[in-house]
């Protein structure tokens, strides 16, 4: 046997073995695709309906804001405090706003 066809024969058995490979990791990312449209569209509707009844929106009363005399400090921090109570949907009691800097 000469060499040129030692050679030639394993380019032919390398060729074979990485169109076999690429063949069989392109067929599982066929299935893995066809496996996520499937099971998407199952997780999607009940998370879809979870976060409907979770992020309804509450009805908030009109509030009337008076704005605070600017050399009046118990007022701002007042305001302040309510204002974080507001946002965070929390007591007034449970936190304390000890100092605040003025942005000029």
């Amino acid at each position: 046997m000469n060499i040129s066809g030692m050679i030639e024969n394993g380019i032919g058995i390398g060729f074979q073995t990485v169109g076999i490979g690429m063949l069989f990791v392109l067929g599982i990312i066929a299935v893995l695709y066809v496996v996520l449209l499937v099971l998407i569209p199952l997780f999607s509707k009940t998370a879809t309906k979870k976060t409907a009844k979770a992020t309804e929106p509450t009805p908030v009363a009109a509030q009337t804001v008076t704005v605070p005399d600017a050399n009046n400090d118990e007022e701002i921090i007042a305001v302040i405090t309510a204002a974080i109570s507001a946002a965070t949907n929390s007591p007034i009691g449970t936190f304390r706003v000890v100092n605040y800097k003025r942005i000029k």
